[in-house]
């Protein structure tokens, strides 16, 4: 395959990751399979406009961003905001139950 299509995948993968999903969350959202997805950002295939509108829909970003191949400058991140996107990974997933009971305990911490 093309450089264009490799660095088009990388580009996906890097978004994919930074929203803390992985390519089996990113398949079932979009309604490919977890194999195409890993193919796409290898850089083994060529995604279509419409794969890569799924994609983007998912990502939440516009089909300009997955073609941006220039590097964005990383945003610096306090260790505050590092333990907060922390939490957040830790609470994403859970029941709502669970979510309720930590934010009751964590209410109760910080008073």
């Amino acid at each position: 395959m093309s450089q264009l299509i490799k660095d088009v995948g990388k580009r996906i993968r890097e978004l994919r990751t930074g929203k803390v999903l992985t390519q089996e969350v990113l398949a079932d959202r979009t309604g490919l399979t977890p194999k195409f997805i890993s193919e796409v950002e290898c850089g083994k295939t060529n995604p279509s406009l419409r794969t890569l509108e799924k994609i983007a829909g998912v990502l939440k970003v516009g089909i300009p961003d997955l073609l941006s191949l220039t590097p964005k400058p990383k945003k610096q991140t306090s260790r505050k905001d590092e333990l907060v996107e922390e939490v957040v990974r830790l609470v994403r997933g859970k029941s709502p139950q669970k979510v309720k009971l930590l934010l009751k305990a964590l209410k109760a911490a910080l008073k």
